[in-house]
């Protein structure tokens, strides 16, 4: 519910809502979705903030980061660039991140836009990690990880209405 008043998007398939928040003092809401509890190999994280924020990306970016760290989400970042997707029928910049899940070691792919919206901007990160190069260290209930394909982060990125 949390999650439909923040923005509407296409979920990708095998992905449900882990957990939702909104606090009224400060009005942020976020809701998070995953493949599963724990160490979920794809995440999607959305933050709506007020619109007084706008203005405050570096604030932003703060919160997001420390969302991100209490849900355990994150890669050691090796590599960072931009990839441009149409959002909302505009080429956003979205920044794409590549290391290694600090709790499986597995790698793995970040990715972080930020859009413009006349309620106050809406943050939305998506983690995606690889299977461990040794398929005899696949944890138990791996097989029915999700791990979206650039393609498929894209299409759910261009999905944002």
């Amino acid at each position: 519910a949390i999650a439909a008043t923040i923005a509407q998007f296409d979920l990708p398939s095998g992905l449900k809502p882990l957990v939702g928040m909104e606090t009224p003092i400060f009005p942020v809401k976020m809701a998070v979705y995953g493949d599963r509890q724990g160490q979920p190999g794809t995440i999607i994280m959305l933050m709506k903030f007020p619109a007084m924020m706008a203005t405050n990306q570096q604030q932003m970016d703060q919160q997001m980061q420390q969302q991100m760290r209490t849900q355990g989400m994150g890669l050691n970042v090796e590599t960072t660039k931009q990839v441009t997707y149409t959002i909302r029928g505009q080429p956003v910049q979205v920044t794409e991140s590549i290391g290694k899940d600090p709790n499986s070691g597995n790698r793995g792919r970040q990715y972080l836009a930020m859009l413009a919206d006349p309620n106050g901007p809406l943050m939305i990160m998506l983690t995606t990690t690889e299977p461990p190069e040794d398929p005899a260290k696949l944890p138990e209930g791996e097989d029915t990880t999700v791990r979206l394909t650039e393609d498929e982060v894209q299409k759910f990125f261009e999905s944002i209405k």
